[in-house]
């Protein structure tokens, strides 16, 4: 899976702090710490369940329920880009994962509109023709 986020810049460290007042029965104590692991990774970073698991010295059954509820609180949204392959897009108790997803996509919209690179860009501000 690809890590992809949002976090605001108040009120959080490297996750929305939130996320740990939100009740044990509407989602587990596992559920915010995988939570924690993922929005502590920086954006485009490539994980596995494996290494979840690994990482959090929890089974892959545990890591799917933990996944299950953190999506059903809209605070990560997965969308399968191959076999096994994720993208995973890290919301937060104020702006929803769906959201993040659609910024995420935006911004990939606007790149291939721009067939340029950054370095034709810089050429061309130097008045280099392409």
């Amino acid at each position: 899976m690809t890590i992809y986020k949002y976090l605001p810049k108040s009120n959080y460290t490297k996750f929305d702090n939130k996320v740990i007042t939100i009740s044990r029965d509407k989602l587990a104590d596992g559920a915010k710490i995988l939570y924690i692991f993922l929005a502590h990774l920086p954006t485009g970073k490539r994980i596995s369940h494996p290494y979840i698991r690994k990482s959090l010295g929890i089974g892959q059954s545990t890591v799917e329920k933990y996944v299950r509820q953190l999506k059903a609180y809209n605070l990560i949204d997965m969308v399968r880009v191959g076999p096994k392959q994720y993208d995973c897009y890290i919301g937060s108790t104020e702006c929803p994962a769906y959201r993040v997803r659609l910024h995420w996509k935006d911004l990939e919209a606007e790149d291939a509109k721009n067939p340029y690179t950054l370095e034709d860009i810089v050429g061309m501000q130097k008045g280099e023709v392409l």
